[in-house]
């Protein structure tokens, strides 16, 4: 009885970037370079630790802490002994997550250049 013709649900995102309606042109590719660099810049700011961080724990140029008030992440690190914090032992998962991201959004722009 109702019905609505084939192409009344297609319709393109108005609000959102996909590839079909990204990588259009120039001002396209130079908003996918600055998701790379904000890709590396992600690595420091997102997850639990830094590379950065978790370097200088691991070296002794800092101390993980001492006491139970301080964070059993950076004890563990420091100690190289991760059956202290069992719960951590995925620690860094989030970092490597950030850097495949960045990586990723690199490829992504070298491959639609």
């Amino acid at each position: 009885m109702f019905s609505c013709s084939e192409g009344f649900l297609d319709v393109e995102p108005q609000t959102s970037l996909f590839d079909e309606n990204f990588y259009a042109t120039q001002a396209d590719a130079e908003l996918a370079l600055i998701a790379c660099y904000d890709g590396w810049q992600r690595t420091s700011s997102d997850g639990d630790v830094s590379f950065y961080l978790l370097s200088e724990v691991m070296s002794d140029q800092c101390f993980g802490g001492v006491g139970v008030g301080d964070d059993r992440n950076y004890q563990a690190i420091d100690r190289f002994d991760l059956s202290q914090a069992p719960a951590y032992s995925d620690l860094a998962n989030n970092l490597w997550v950030s850097y495949y991201r960045g990586i990723f959004r690199c490829n992504k722009l070298l491959q639609e250049l």
